[in-house]
């Protein structure tokens, strides 16, 4: 058994309801959301030590299924910082 510890860190979440309903549009499109939220084009080369980048926690909640997307705001490249969600 390997035992993991992460430093304390800020994340942008984003949480989808039914995730796997439609997968590969929903789960991408969460992703999306948040690196145009963090204003950034992606992640970096080199992730921080002991810092999870990015991941994602399923859960069930009277009876839905609901995934919550984690994204370090620290692990992605700046970019625009205004950007326009509509």
């Amino acid at each position: 058994m390997e035992i993991a510890e992460q430093k304390e860190a800020d994340y942008a979440v984003i949480s989808i309801c039914e995730p796997f309903k439609n997968a590969f549009e929903r789960i991408p499109n969460a992703y999306k959301i948040i690196m145009q939220y963090l204003g950034a084009k992606g992640f970096k080369e080199k992730p921080e030590d002991n810092i999870l980048s990015w991941y994602e926690y399923v859960y069930d909640k009277e009876g839905i299924a609901y995934m919550d997307v984690f994204v370090h705001v620290n692990a992605v490249t700046g970019g625009n910082l205004h950007t326009d969600f509509s």
